[in-house]
């Protein structure tokens, strides 16, 4: 969905849930308050989600680690503002990510490799 005409403006967000038989239920949910604001630090469309990645703990304390089926070259994090917190280059299957600096909350993890990429979320706690 595209909210351009909204930045800088304070909106608010609707969802209606659907059962398995795809009825709408009888109840909405609403978010007040949310800030629009542009961006282009997230990627806004992945061709290639082709990395398998592990991530663990989830949710983590201090330290988050990844792991993929090849090797890692970039790891980079965001918040839920889409700015992204941190960035780093790996060149290994393996990493592990110090979070002590993060404050609790929800992220966003884009890890790419050689041949794809990965997009996933996690809680630091």
């Amino acid at each position: 969905m595209d909210l351009s005409q909204y930045q800088g403006q304070n909106i608010r967000l609707r969802w209606r849930a659907h059962n398995n038989g795809q009825d709408v239920l009888t109840f909405s949910w609403f978010i007040d308050n949310v800030k629009v604001i542009a961006t282009d630090t997230i990627p806004q469309s992945v061709n290639e989600m082709s990395l398998n990645t592990k991530i663990y703990p989830n949710p983590a304390d201090n330290a988050l680690t990844i792991s993929a089926n090849d090797d890692i070259q970039q790891i980079s994090i965001y918040n839920v503002l889409s700015v992204k917190m941190m960035e780093m280059t790996v060149n290994n299957k393996e990493a592990v990510i110090d979070l002590s600096g993060f404050e609790k909350g929800m992220y966003l993890i884009d890890i790419q490799g050689k041949n794809g990429r990965s997009i996933k979320s996690f809680i630091k706690k």
